[in-house]
C-alpha cells in the first residue's frame, strides 16, 4: 500500500514522527546520522509536504539529564501540502468557564469552611 497515491486532495499531517528533517533540529548526544532520516525526508518530499513551524521551545524532546549527558531534539511537527491553505490554528483551547471541582483535600485547611460558606 502506498502512502500517497498523487491525490489532488489537501493533506495535513502531525504528531511526533520520532525522526528529524536536518542536523539543526538535534543539541547534545552523538553526532546527527542523517541515513537515519533518509526515509522519513524521501517521505515529505513525495507527498510534496511542507513543516508548518511552531512558536516556542526550539526541542520538543528532551532526556531530561543534565550537563553533558543532556540530549534535545525537534520530534513533533505538523506538515501540509500546497492544497491545505485553510487558515489552521493548532494547540489547546482554554476554556472560558472552566467547571469547579471539589478537592476533598480542600477540607483540610483551615480556613475551607469559611471560604465555602462565604459562597
Amino acid at each position: 500500500m502506498s502512502l500517497y497515491n498523487n491525490q489532488n486532495v489537501p493533506w495535513l499531517v502531525g504528531g511526533d514522527f520520532y525522526s528529524m528533517l536536518v542536523s539543526s533540529e538535534k543539541k547534545g548526544g552523538g553526532n546527527f546520522k542523517m541515513h537515519e532520516t533518509d526515509i522519513f525526508q524521501e517521505a515529505v518530499s513525495t507527498c510534496s509536504l511542507e513543516d508548518l513551524g511552531f512558536i516556542g521551545h526550539e526541542f520538543t524532546w528532551s532526556n531530561n539529564r543534565g550537563g553533558e549527558e543532556n540530549i534535545q531534539e525537534r520530534l513533533d511537527r505538523f506538515l501540509a501540502n500546497d492544497l491545505q491553505k485553510r487558515p489552521l490554528r493548532v494547540g489547546k483551547e482554554r476554556r472560558k468557564n472552566k467547571m469547579f471541582r471539589f478537592e476533598e483535600m480542600w477540607l483540610r485547611e483551615d480556613s475551607s469552611e469559611t471560604v465555602i460558606n462565604n459562597a
